[in-house]
């Protein structure tokens, strides 16, 4: 056998031995772990800084799976990456509407997730849209079962509510 024989039949045997283990691995990953070890590893891509990569690993994933959890973290990623890019404002720009767009699709489909209602109204003050901005970040009314928990569960007056009335009003004036 010539060296150059053995050389090849040798990088075969070393180029097969690296895709073995992919190919096992695409076999025994189903559709839910596959999605959720993406998902993961973009966030892992957005904390390290790399913008353009979880946003390529995360994007997929919300065209399929079309989960809150996904739109608010890509919405959230996209604003960072505009936020971070300085040389191409269109580019800025462009990857800020982007991340409204994904926000507020979160946004729509949880409205009483405190945190997605946080990032969309941060994202719109950002863009300096103040009035949807503030309008955003208003909580939604609390259904009527929470308010007569409130009022069943309403703090009694102790017997010493009478003495500090006057102390808080004087305190509050002294504040001032």
């Amino acid at each position: 056998m010539s060296r150059s024989t053995h050389l090849n039949a040798s990088s075969t045997l070393i180029s097969n031995a690296s895709t073995r283990p992919r190919l096992r691995a695409r076999r025994s990953c189903n559709d839910e772990t596959f999605a959720e070890a993406s998902f993961y590893i973009g966030l892992i891509q957005w904390q390290q800084g790399n913008f353009e990569s979880a946003l390529a690993t995360l994007r997929p994933l919300a065209d399929d799976l079309k989960l809150t959890s996904v739109y608010n973290a890509l919405g959230a990623i996209a604003v960072a990456a505009s936020r971070s890019e300085k040389k191409n404002p269109a580019k800025a720009a462009a990857l800020l509407t982007e991340g409204i767009g994904l926000l507020r699709k979160a946004s729509e489909s949880a409205p009483d997730d405190a945190n997605i209602r946080f990032n969309y109204g941060a994202t719109l003050f950002l863009s300096e849209n103040y009035g949807e901005a503030a309008a955003s970040s208003e909580t939604p009314s609390p259904p009527a079962r929470v308010t007569a928990m409130r009022i069943i569960c309403w703090p009694r007056p102790s017997k010493f509510s009478k003495i500090r009335l006057p102390y808080r009003s004087t305190t509050r004036h002294a504040n001032i």
